[in-house]
């Protein structure tokens, strides 16, 4: 595979709720279109659009919310990148989400542990990114970056690629 990535999107988004879906729809789309795998381009479609979710639901309004969908050699990264409020207890929280999710030995005892949880606690939250990495089979990172910007990325095993596939490339302005 060459070094360039065959899938580039690169969207700068409202932070509002309406386009979440058609993002979804349109990762599924050329995920589908590149590697023909349903299931895998399912799981990238769910990924961006919780990452996306948590984005709106978290970040600052009146900022652009970034998502950025690429493949790498043996991967796809799904990237997102929101203004947060500075010292917000939404990135801790995240962040010690994250922490907790790797201190699992499998995925599936994180997420029996994390529905658990919620069974108990229904107001807890943190199943959106629980989700990211059971079933998008994802491992997720997050960092404060020195603009203010909360960027979370999640990498995903890539599939085998068809033989013979299309060159994906959108960005927004």
């Amino acid at each position: 595979m060459s070094a360039r990535p065959i899938i580039h999107l690169q969207l700068c988004l409202p932070p509002e709720w309406e386009p979440i879906e058609s993002v979804r729809q349109a990762v599924s789309l050329c995920a589908q279109a590149v590697f023909g795998d349903s299931r895998f381009c399912d799981a990238v479609s769910m990924v961006s659009s919780e990452l996306l979710e948590n984005a709106v639901k978290y970040g600052q309004a009146r900022h652009p919310v970034l998502l950025v969908v690429e493949e790498r050699p043996d991967e796809v990264i799904v990237r997102v990148v929101n203004r947060v409020v500075n010292g917000s207890k939404h990135v801790k929280v995240l962040l010690d989400r994250i922490a907790w999710m790797k201190s699992f030995d499998t995925p599936m005892a994180m997420y029996t542990a994390a529905l658990e949880a919620a069974y108990h606690d229904p107001t807890g939250g943190g199943l959106g990114i629980v989700r990211v990495v059971y079933e998008g089979g994802c491992r997720v990172e997050c960092e404060v970056l020195d603009s203010g910007d909360l960027c979370v990325t999640a990498r995903c095993d890539g599939p085998r690629r068809r033989a013979s596939s299309v060159e994906l490339c959108a960005e927004t302005p």
